[in-house]
């Protein structure tokens, strides 16, 4: 809350350290961490534009769209190691019923996994969302999870499921 105060963006390390970015930089995070992304920045269009399993959804266009007409605020969340996008998958923020802070990957989309440059990296992102998440004061945060097969990200949502409350778990 702090943080969000002195106008910084919450940054998480892996490990659950924390750090403050202003918003808005292009500048990328410096260590292995997730963090916030504006979802126009140019590392985000061609981390999207280089992964063979991006679809037109994961496209800053479609954030930016779905930003104009329902009023969301659009961002990527991405996992760093040296300034280089490892994982990523583009949110919006809306809110609750209760004016709570949400993020959603993305509403109105039919599929938007999260993208990653290895397999190692995908389960490190899934990992320090939840974390990241209640650093940064939101509610929720709901992906869209549906794949062909099992992986690490839907294994990690039926574990969330299954041992949190519903307003803590990964959607």
């Amino acid at each position: 809350e702090r943080m969000r105060a002195a106008g910084l963006d919450v940054t998480v390390d892996v490990a659950g350290n924390i750090f403050g970015r202003r918003p808005g930089s292009d500048a990328a995070p410096k260590d292995r961490e997730i963090a916030t992304l504006p979802i126009d920045a140019l590392d985000w269009k061609r981390f999207v534009h280089s992964q063979a399993g991006a679809l037109a959804y994961h496209d800053p266009a479609w954030s930016l769209m779905l930003a104009e007409c329902y009023g969301f605020r659009p961002f990527a969340l991405g996992l760093f190691d040296g300034g280089r996008i490892l994982a990523g998958v583009p949110v919006v923020e809306t809110r609750t019923l209760r004016r709570r802070r949400r993020w959603i990957s993305l509403p109105f989309t039919d599929h938007c996994p999260p993208l990653a440059v290895t397999a190692s990296a995908s389960p490190e992102f899934a990992a320090g969302l939840d974390g990241f998440r209640r650093h940064a004061g939101v509610e929720r945060i709901a992906l869209e999870l549906l794949t062909m097969e099992p992986d690490f990200f839907s294994q990690l949502l039926l574990q969330l499921v299954s041992t949190e409350p519903v307003d803590q778990a990964i959607e």
